[in-house]
């Protein structure tokens, strides 16, 4: 399931670059990202965000003539913010729900009955920079964009995915 174009685009690889040059930039960049579920790669990815990591700070008072109406401590506790938004180019015969494991294409959100995994790969250059997994994955909302005046005529979908904390693998 792998991004490969009937043209040849897969076997006519983009350099990546060198790092071990002198003079090469620092900003990381992303020639390289590869988002994977159940070993294979999702292709025609065109946006994939992460969601903000948050975590509720509660501050706390106290009845003091000195600290009246002004906090005296601030209490973390929950993280919250498991998300990740998704928008994909539609590929015939594996469309986003299939290549996430499941034998067809949903009727509605009802249709996933368990979770799957995404796995994201962050390269430099050629090497693995950073891994991490994303486990039991479900989709919150998933809306077939239909075709668009803009000539393309591409199918697009876009998803919000939410998922337990997580797991560095690199």
């Amino acid at each position: 399931m792998a991004s490969i174009s009937p043209y040849g685009t897969a076997s006519t690889q983009v350099p990546s670059p060198d790092y071990s040059k002198d003079g090469m930039y620092t900003s990381k960049t992303y020639h390289g990202l590869n988002i994977i579920v159940n070993g294979n790669i999702i292709g025609r990815i065109q946006s994939w965000a992460p969601g903000a990591r948050t975590k509720t700070l509660t501050h706390k008072w106290e009845l003091s003539a000195n600290a009246f109406g002004r906090p005296v401590d601030l209490i973390p506790s929950k993280a919250d913010g498991y998300t990740i938004s998704i928008s994909r180019v539609e590929v015939w015969e594996q469309e986003l729900e299939r290549v996430c494991g499941y034998g067809a294409v949903w009727s509605d959100l009802m249709d996933q009955n368990y979770p799957f995994v995404f796995s994201e790969q962050l390269m430099k250059g050629t090497e693995l920079y950073r891994s991490w997994d994303y486990p039991s994955c479900w989709f919150s909302s998933y809306t077939e964009q239909g075709p668009t005046t803009d000539g393309d005529g591409a199918y697009v979908v876009d998803g919000e995915v939410m998922h337990m904390p997580r797991i560095k693998t690199k």
